[in-house]
């Protein structure tokens, strides 16, 4: 085990202190646009905290500063062990582990990121959400004024899925797929292979959030079967591979 937590470090390490920095520009980010949207029309009329989230053609929404952050996030863990020919390598054929091994660990890094993403988003947009009644007036503030922007609010409920098992399920295999399926591109990146597929699933995964549908039931489960597809994909290509690591 303690030779699997040193891989886990070392591919961590090259992209664990980026992370956090480009996660907390897009807090500011998105933490500027909704402070401006309280202020539009919209909100000003309604007096409805959501207005203040959602994506508008007038408007940018936040989640178009989200799905940007996922797109940058999946680029720099795709990024992580592109190049095993330095003291990366060396270190990991020290630790006589295979590379296909590395392939899995990197894998289950990426899915950590990606969730721990998800988390800070849910946990961002809970903070908004309780500062924005403070911009509202008082008679139209109930103790459910933050619960029912949650479930009103189609980008965060893509994201929150609260008691919607099926976009649980369908959270979690996005996530899945999108680890894999970076690890997977840095793997054949490795091996001077360019796997396009990954970066379709990247593009995938940032499209559906940037859009935010607010899918139905019955919309989320081919958006699940899909993730499970590009999941099994990811492990039958690096599964066809040679085990042995490039010289």
């Amino acid at each position: 085990m303690k030779k699997y937590l040193s891989v886990f470090t070392v591919i961590a390490r090259e992209s664990i202190w980026r992370l956090p920095v480009l996660w907390a520009v897009s807090a500011l980010l998105q933490t500027a646009v909704f402070y401006t949207n309280m202020f539009s029309e919209r909100v000003l009329e309604n007096k409805i905290i959501s207005d203040a989230f959602n994506y508008y053609s007038d408007r940018i929404g936040l989640s178009n500063v989200f799905s940007f952050a996922l797109l940058l996030t999946g680029i720099l863990l795709m990024k992580t062990g592109m190049e095993f020919r330095t003291k990366t390598g060396y270190t990991l054929r020290r630790l006589r582990i295979s590379e296909k091994q590395v392939y899995v660990i990197q894998a289950l890094y990426n899915c950590l990121m990606i969730f721990l993403l998800f988390v800070f988003e849910v946990s961002l947009c809970f903070a908004l959400a309780n500062w924005g009644t403070t911009f509202i007036r008082a008679d139209y503030i109930t103790n459910q004024t933050v619960y029912l922007t949650f479930y009103s609010t189609s980008f965060i409920y893509e994201i929150f899925a609260g008691r919607n098992i099926v976009t649980v399920i369908r959270n979690i295999l996005i996530i899945l797929s999108l680890g894999f399926n970076l690890s997977a591109f840095s793997y054949l990146w490795r091996r001077g292979s360019k796997y396009i597929f990954g970066i379709l699933v990247l593009s995938a995964a940032v499209l559906i959030f940037w859009i935010s549908p607010g899918f139905n039931y019955t919309e989320n489960i081919p958006v699940a079967l899909t993730a499970v597809g590009t999941l099994l994909i990811a492990l039958g290509i690096v599964r066809s591979r040679r085990e042995e690591y490039d010289s």
